[in-house]
């Protein structure tokens, strides 16, 4: 996974999937979290965009689509409160945390993905259609803990 610098990062903060997604899997009617963090960081795990693009040509490339497959895939994940200290960069995950199963996250739909750069989170705000940024984790949580199950909780992962 490809380190951001918050420069980088604050420069995607208004702009739409369109802006970094060649493989036409660009509707604003999708959840483009996964997809969004995958194609800026370099991650092409599991559902890949290009599978699901408009040509047979880009079968097999493209950037990761699913929270879960990011997660699980991660060499070090878990609960936020347990990351190791200092972490100053990595994956910063939303979903009910009975949707994490020894250390499994299921295909639940109410999952989400940003980035964490100390001391902020960038994500791609479905809602808003564009990428967006978060003062705190708290902030990110806040924002999304009314479209998610009671037990919401944030999650780390690094290590892809």
């Amino acid at each position: 996974m490809q380190t951001l610098a918050i420069p980088t990062l604050d420069s995607y903060v208004g702009q739409n999937i369109s802006a970094f997604c060649t493989m036409g899997y660009t509707a604003n009617n999708r959840n483009h979290c996964a997809h969004w963090v995958s194609h800026v960081t370099g991650i092409t795990v599991g559902y890949v965009c290009g599978n699901l693009g408009p040509t047979a040509k880009t079968r097999g490339q493209g950037a990761t689509i699913r929270v879960d497959d990011l997660y699980n895939r991660c060499g070090r994940r878990g609960p936020w409160a347990e990351r190791p200290m200092p972490l100053i960069y990595n994956l910063i995950f939303v979903t009910g945390a009975s949707n994490v199963t020894n250390g499994v996250m299921g295909d639940n739909p109410n999952k989400h993905v940003g980035i964490f750069h100390h001391p902020y989170v960038w994500d791609y705000s479905n809602k808003q259609d564009q990428v967006v940024r978060n003062d705190t984790p708290e902030d990110f949580l806040n924002r999304l803990r009314p479209d998610y199950p009671a037990d919401v909780a944030l999650f780390y992962g690094y290590g892809l």
